[in-house]
């Protein structure tokens, strides 16, 4: 009977990953599809084309079941972050500190590299910026990510309406964090925070959906 029960919430958490899976699909992938569809500039189809290309692959490791850790994921982000401003003529500066031995399941991996990409976009679709900052830090159990640029800002009611913000923020609270932003004549620096899990990566299995 146990094993029944340890069955049948396997089968649950399946299903309700794939299903969560279904909907990046859905709401992540297809509108940004769509979005290149709309885009007159072909510069902005490229990145938009990339950045869905990035999301699709970020979606197939979840179905793979891949635990990435800690730094093989700022990896992945690092990587397509310095293809995407290069090919925009934009700088990346990257800042990182030791990293621990942490294992992010889907969501969080998922969620936070999804914050980042569309904060990217923003600073490049609005910002005319140069450069752009990421500098993370670790204090305690939470990662803590500040992406600035030098552009030229934003008025009080795009801070408001969030230029995507509210998507980041929402991202960032489907798994327990934060994200904030302010800008000022020297640009704008958002800054995203979570907690981070405390399972070694060596020590966590990965997660197979079928």
């Amino acid at each position: 009977q146990d094993t029944q029960a340890s069955r049948a919430a396997f089968e649950r958490g399946v299903a309700h990953e794939r299903q969560r899976i279904a909907q990046d699909l859905h709401d992540d992938v297809g509108a940004m599809l769509l979005t290149s569809l709309h885009q007159p500039d072909m510069g902005q189809v490229h990145q938009t084309l990339r950045s869905t290309i990035a999301e699709i692959r970020s979606i197939v490791s979840g179905l793979s079941g891949e635990t990435p850790s800690l730094a093989e994921a700022l990896a992945s982000m690092r990587y397509e972050a310095g293809q995407r401003l290069d090919a925009a003529g934009v700088a990346l500066q990257w800042q990182e500190p030791p990293l621990p031995d942490t294992a992010l399941d889907y969501r969080i991996a998922k969620n936070l590299s999804s914050a980042l990409r569309e904060m990217l976009s923003n600073t490049l679709r609005h910002a005319q910026a140069k450069a752009v900052r990421i500098a993370l830090r670790l204090e305690q159990n939470m990662l803590h990510m500040e992406i600035s640029d030098d552009g030229k800002g934003m008025d009080a009611a795009a801070q408001t309406a969030g230029h995507g913000l509210r998507n980041v923020q929402r991202r960032m609270a489907d798994i327990g964090g934060q994200a904030s932003a302010r800008s000022s004549a020297a640009g704008v620096c958002v800054h995203l925070s979570l907690p981070l899990p405390s399972v070694p990566s060596s020590r966590l299995p990965a997660q197979s959906p079928t």
